[in-house]
């Protein structure tokens, strides 16, 4: 589940060209930006011990891009995600066309037309356990 959002998340901002905002917490606690990974820096792991170094290819290409989200998927998880401070949530809507990102405060979820308290916690683990959503 973890790597379904970080791509999602990533692909979203990367297909915007938002590099800057792509950047993605390593369960070390390390914080591990886009913007680093393609001005040449590149993250070196060994144990739990994680530093940059810099000398390689510097470029915002497709390749460096995949190249960057395996180090992701390879070291970050649901508690380095937990660890990036904000929640926020991609709710789709009917009537909307592109559903935007939604940020979740106080588990308060507030939309264009709607406002979610706690309640939507409950109903989106409901749903994430089933199968088959019946609209």
């Amino acid at each position: 589940m973890c790597g379904s959002v970080i791509k999602l998340r990533a692909e979203y901002l990367y297909s915007q060209k938002r590099f800057s905002e792509i950047k993605f917490y390593i369960t070390n606690g390390m914080l591990v930006p886009f913007e680093r990974y393609s001005n040449g820096e590149r993250v070196i792991v060994a144990g739990n011990d994680s530093v940059w170094k810099s000398g390689f290819k510097k470029e915002t290409s497709r390749e460096i891009f995949d190249e960057y989200l395996k180090l992701i998927y390879s070291y970050a998880g649901t508690y380095s995600l937990s660890k990036a401070g904000k929640k926020i949530m991609l709710l789709g809507q009917s009537y909307e066309e592109i559903s935007p990102w939604y940020y979740v405060s106080d588990d308060i979820l507030e939309t264009q037309g709607w406002t979610f308290k706690k309640i939507w916690k409950m109903l989106f683990m409901w749903s994430s356990e089933s199968k088959f959503i019946d609209c």
